[in-house]
């Protein structure tokens, strides 16, 4: 399925497109830019795919699960970079630690200088948050010379927020 996520600032100069397929335990998501991409902090791909931390302070895409009977959700973070993490959450911003339960790919990216599109894979081998009432959030951070524009399937706030589960709206089933 084709999603097409909304700027929060509404400042578009871009479009952000999400390619989303899930079967059994793979999430499969292509993240798509398109417009001028030489405006956009794009960390160069470094074949490493390495767990690492604070990656939203640049460009990065970003996947939220949670299941409707629980507080507890998962954060994904991907950098262009390659680089990865994905975290547990107790709850709203509360008890953040790394997530061991799942492994995630990111392929190089296609570039041209009007798109930009990146292949993720994430294998959830720990299946406890899939299932018929599992919510995701697809979302991303693009910097554009220092200023952040924040994209979201939803955004049920008046400021930029991806961590309320009212913004996990795309149903895993």
């Amino acid at each position: 399925m084709k999603l097409k996520l909304t700027p929060f600032y509404k400042e578009k100069c871009h479009t952000l497109e999400v390619e989303f397929i899930v079967k059994e335990n793979n999430l499969h998501l292509t993240y798509t830019i398109i417009g001028n991409i030489s405006e956009i902090s794009l960390p160069l791909y470094n074949h490493a795919n390495e767990r690492r931390w604070e990656l939203w302070e640049d460009t990065c895409f970003e996947m939220f699960i949670s299941k409707a009977d629980r507080k507890d959700y998962l954060e994904f973070n991907f950098s262009p970079s390659g680089n990865w993490n994905a975290f547990h959450l107790d709850d709203i911003r509360q008890g953040i630690k790394e997530y061991p339960g799942a492994s995630v790919t990111i392929e190089a990216p296609i570039v041209t200088a009007e798109s930009y599109s990146q292949k993720v894979l994430v294998n959830l081998e720990d299946q406890s948050f899939l299932g018929k009432d599992s919510m995701a959030g697809i979302t991303a951070i693009t910097n554009m010379n220092e200023k952040k524009e924040f994209w979201a399937l939803h955004h049920p706030k008046n400021a930029p927020d991806f961590h309320t589960l009212e913004s996990f709206t795309l149903s895993l089933v």
